[in-house]
Order: C-alpha cells, then sequence, then structure tokens
C-alpha cells in the first residue's frame, strides 16, 4: 500500500466513481450505517460524493485515500475517510 492521499479535485476526479463503489461496499456487506441506507443506486451515491468534492474544493472537507500500488495501471482504492475541516480551526 501507499502512504494516504489527500484528495485534490483537480487531479483525482476520476476516483469519484471508486470512492461511490467503496462507500456502497461499506453500506451493503459491513452494514455500516453511515450517510446513505440500502437501497442505494449510483446515481445516488456519486451525487453524495459530486457534493463532498464540493466541499474540498470550498475547504470545508479533507478526503484521505489510501491506495494499493498500481500493477499494470489499475487503480485500486483500499480505503479513504473524509473529515471536516470545521473542527480543524477551533
Amino acid at each position: 500500500m501507499t502512504a494516504p492521499v489527500v484528495f485534490s479535485p483537480t487531479k483525482h476526479m476520476h476516483v469519484k466513481p471508486h470512492l461511490a463503489a467503496l462507500h456502497s461496499r461499506c453500506i451493503t456487506g459491513d452494514h455500516t450505517i453511515a450517510t446513505l441506507l440500502p437501497p442505494l443506486n449510483s446515481d445516488k451515491l456519486l451525487n453524495y460524493w459530486k457534493t463532498r468534492i464540493d466541499e474540498v474544493e470550498s475547504d470545508q472537507r479533507i478526503i484521505l485515500m489510501l491506495t494499493k500500488e498500481p500493477q499494470l495501471g489499475k487503480f485500486e482504492l483500499m480505503g479513504m475517510v473524509s473529515l471536516l475541516t470545521f473542527f480543524m480551526s477551533l
């Protein structure tokens, strides 16, 4: 695995579907109750992550990603955390 990567909308917009897919797996596979409830659909998840990315762009949120070393150019998201920056300024 690589060191955590700070999500940047200009560099990582292609990751949005991976964030949505991992989020979906956490909800449906691990039964994590967080933000959205099943049944899920890709439009709902992608819209959720669009809003989170908008918050990153306005410096209200930080998203950290953990990725696996790419093999044959394949991107693999292993985990992520999304933090509101409001608490960082207290």
